[in-house]
């Protein structure tokens, strides 16, 4: 347990890391009001994404990747979103799809629990 213990000490700045990793290590604005409000719009946003990985959590999407790493994979791909009628398309190569598993993440972001907010 002493051994586990200390190889577990830095488990905890990880999530710092993490949230320097999402957003940034200076805050943008000179106003002390805008940064925290930055801040704390870059907290919740954190928030967000972790969940994320946790509800779409699969061979594709592990929950131990950064925020660089989901950018990566996610978002720097090539596609052309296209607009049609009352329908917005992202049209991606058959290869890309499947790599990425789209079908199986639309899936599980659909069917995925609703938040129920208890005040």
């Amino acid at each position: 347990a002493i051994i586990t213990a200390y190889h577990q000490r830095g488990r905890d700045e990880l999530v710092n890391r993490g949230l320097k990793d999402f957003g940034s290590e200076q805050l943008p604005f000179t106003h002390f009001s805008s940064n925290t409000a930055f801040y704390y719009l870059m907290v919740i946003s954190f928030f967000l994404f972790e969940a994320f990985k946790r509800d779409m959590g699969s061979v594709v999407i592990s929950t131990v990747w950064y925020a660089t790493t989901f950018r990566r994979h996610y978002l720097d791909i090539a596609g052309k979103i296209i607009r049609t009628g009352r329908q917005i398309i992202l049209k991606v190569t058959g290869a890309i799809r499947k790599a990425l598993q789209l079908d199986l993440i639309w899936v599980r972001s659909v069917s995925a629990m609703p938040i129920v907010l208890v005040i």
